[in-house]
């Protein structure tokens, strides 16, 4: 099986541009934080995740509690404070002394 896509490219000569690196600007007050593509794909991955599977299962199962909601809804959120704890703490580190 031929691969058309790169064939088209060879003959004609046109290059595949690079995607933008995607980024997540955070106003607060008079500062803007910007997130980096790393940190954006953990935070989907840490909360979006399990509210998916959560919603799989609530409305697959007649039976479900309210009560799992909840207490994967407090697992998630508090998973989610301890990776950007760790995160924070390990940028606070790597700063250099200058930057205190």
């Amino acid at each position: 099986m031929e691969k058309r896509h790169t064939d088209y490219f060879k003959r004609y000569g046109r290059k595949i541009a690079p995607l933008p690196a995607a980024k997540i600007t955070v106003s607060l007050s008079k500062e803007n934080i910007v997130l980096p593509r790393p940190i954006i794909a953990l935070l989907a991955l840490t909360i979006g995740l399990p509210f998916l599977i959560l919603f799989a299962v609530v409305s697959s199962a007649a039976g479900a509690e309210v009560r799992i909601f909840t207490t994967v809804l407090q697992g998630t959120v508090l998973g989610t404070f301890l990776i950007l704890m760790i995160f924070e703490i390990k940028r606070l580190v790597d700063q250099s002394p200058d930057g205190h």
